[in-house]
């Protein structure tokens, strides 16, 4: 008829199986709380859209602005064909991992514009 052999393996899946009924239980018991934790996630969704919109529009404006001042740099440190503000995409996505937190600070300091010799002020010109 059935052959059962399970092994250790099937026993530990019966067992895990019943942590499900553990979740139903929870929903049995605190429907109505989580029902109004889950309602007051939806109604400020619209709030978190707005923050996330606003966000957005800094960080297309910081580009656009990055392009014009930063498009010239030379690549150096972390810039590389992605890290850059040479174009709209580029300076999109430098700004958004600058925003994330990811190595903002190495990020910074490559893109610092240094004097070149060519550029440099001459104290005492002859003309």
């Amino acid at each position: 008829m059935f052959d059962l052999k399970f092994g250790i393996k099937g026993v530990a899946t019966v067992l895990r199986s019943f942590r499900v009924f553990r979740l139903v239980r929870l929903l049995r018991r605190g429907g109505r709380n989580l029902y109004m934790i889950f309602n007051t996630f939806v109604i400020t969704i619209t709030s978190l859209s707005n923050i996330g919109a606003l966000l957005l529009l800094i960080i297309f404006m910081y580009s656009v602005l990055g392009m014009i001042l930063l498009g010239h740099v030379k690549r150096n440190g972390l810039m590389n064909a992605y890290m850059n503000f040479e174009n709209f995409w580029n300076a999109f996505i430098t700004l958004f991992t600058v925003t994330t937190g990811d190595s903002w600070n190495a990020t910074q300091t490559s893109f610092v514009v240094w004097p070149s010799p060519n550029n440099e002020c001459i104290w005492h010109p002859t003309y």
